[in-house]
């Protein structure tokens, strides 16, 4: 008997869209990549990087349905998670409240309204920040939760309303789950870092990549990666099992890209995963050479999973934001 192998999707940050390395990276770890208003971005070539319509006709990018999105039980939360910045630094610029904008989703006429403020919050925005009244570096740190935990709802959607297999995946340069929720934070996240953790080279053509994927060896080798993150935070290594363990995972997903010849570089990969204190407890971070553990307070969107072992996010080091 035949066992179904899961595709595992990647819900990327927006940023990724303009950065063909990490694209690269994405599509190498991932089966499928859900992306916001893909059909949108194919519409204008001038927009568009050319790769993308190449790769949704692969069936590799799929469109994200954002109208579902919007109406699922997160999206209240979300706003709830955000709307201390909304209501501080934006809300007041567009002369709207958190509230306002919920409700209008099912006014056409507030919907209007809604969008034709929105259309003008660069000006509004560019004007107080000018002026003094909105604080730049505040205005860069809201501008980051809201686009991460928009993500994170994005995926929480997929899994629970689509049920695939999907994780958010954020540019370093965009996250903002390193620091702590200061007023929501409830459930203990464990930070795992993996400081040498092997990905294509940018000059790696699309064509090694899609043989790669193509290989006869049907097992997402990212899986086997993600499945000793989702172990280590459930408590199923002791430390030294731990870096035995991942040692061997990284020896042989490094044999798998050399087996069709990809360069690889370096970069740094977290996850953020739902843990408990007695598991944080048994790690040492002095101990180990090939991975770090850092203790995380985080507030959950409802269709995240609090077990042990869930994964909230990945993120990803990138080398530029805009390399086209």
């Amino acid at each position: 008997m035949s066992t179904q192998v899961t595709e595992l999707i990647a819900v990327p940050h927006a940023a990724f869209v303009t950065d063909r390395a990490a694209l690269k990276q994405l599509v190498l770890m991932f089966d499928r990549i859900a992306m916001q208003s893909l059909s949108v971005l194919l519409s204008d070539p001038n927009v568009a990087p050319p790769d993308l319509a190449w790769l949704a006709e692969l069936g590799i990018l799929f469109e994200l349905d954002m109208e579902k999105v919007a109406n699922d039980q997160d999206y209240q939360k979300t706003f709830e998670l955000i709307g201390n910045d909304l209501g501080e630094i934006l809300m007041p610029a567009l002369g709207l409240n958190v509230e306002e904008i919920i409700a209008a989703r099912g006014d056409e006429e507030k919907l209007e309204e809604v969008e034709r403020k929105w259309a003008d919050t660069n000006t509004l925005l560019a004007s107080d920040v000018a002026s003094g009244s909105v604080d730049p570096f505040e205005l860069l740190e809201m501008a980051k939760r809201m686009t991460t935990n928009l993500t994170r709802l994005s995926a929480s959607q997929l899994r629970n309303r689509e049920h695939l297999d999907a994780y958010t995946v954020v540019p370093s340069e965009h996250s903002s789950l390193d620091n702590d929720d200061q007023d929501t934070a409830n459930h203990d996240v464990v930070k795992i870092v993996l400081p040498a953790f092997p990905v294509p080279d940018e000059d790696v053509t699309w064509q090694q990549i899609l043989e790669y994927r193509n290989g006869p060896d049907p097992q997402n080798k990212f899986r086997v990666v993600k499945n000793w993150i989702s172990d280590v935070a459930r408590g199923s290594f002791t430390p030294d099992e731990a870096e035995e363990k991942l040692q061997h995972i990284l020896d042989q997903y490094r044999r798998r890209l050399e087996l069709h010849q990809i360069k690889t570089t370096i970069t740094t990969l977290e996850a953020f995963v739902i843990t408990t204190v007695d598991v944080l407890n048994g790690f040492r971070p002095s101990e180990h050479t090939l991975f770090s553990l850092t203790h995380r307070k985080l507030a959950l969107l409802q269709g995240e999973s609090t077990s042990a072992g869930s994964e909230v996010a990945y993120v990803i080091k990138t080398k530029s934001l805009f390399p086209f």
